[in-house]
């Protein structure tokens, strides 16, 4: 891989970081699934197993958003990307979450990678 795609390579996935976040506060859970794979997996830790592939995790996020939470908002830096050759790569960044319930419950935060 050249330097330049490199470049391109990594801020194509700093971009899909930013869009879960965009699409996810805007209330598009459908737009922000639409990001993943069929076989991804989205683990959001103990409280809730593991999301399973492009349909599972939209499904879900719809819910959340239309019967748990009243406003979200992610905020995520520090992306690091790392490549394997040509066609893979993995990539980690810090999330600063915020999310205000609809029952009234205390507002959440959460801060993870």
């Amino acid at each position: 891989m050249t330097s330049e795609n490199l470049h391109e390579n990594r801020q194509a996935i700093t971009d899909l970081f930013f869009a879960y976040a965009w699409h996810f506060d805007r209330s598009e859970p459908d737009l922000g699934a639409a990001l993943f794979t069929d076989d991804a997996t989205i683990d959001y830790g103990p409280a809730m197993p593991p999301l399973h592939g492009r349909a599972e995790i939209g499904s879900r996020v719809a819910t959340g958003l239309s019967e748990i939470f009243e406003g979200t908002s992610r905020h995520i830096s520090n992306v690091s990307t790392t490549f394997d050759g040509d066609e893979t790569a993995a990539g980690v960044a810090y999330v600063y979450a915020w999310h205000r319930y609809l029952d009234g419950s205390p507002e959440g935060y959460l801060w993870d990678q």
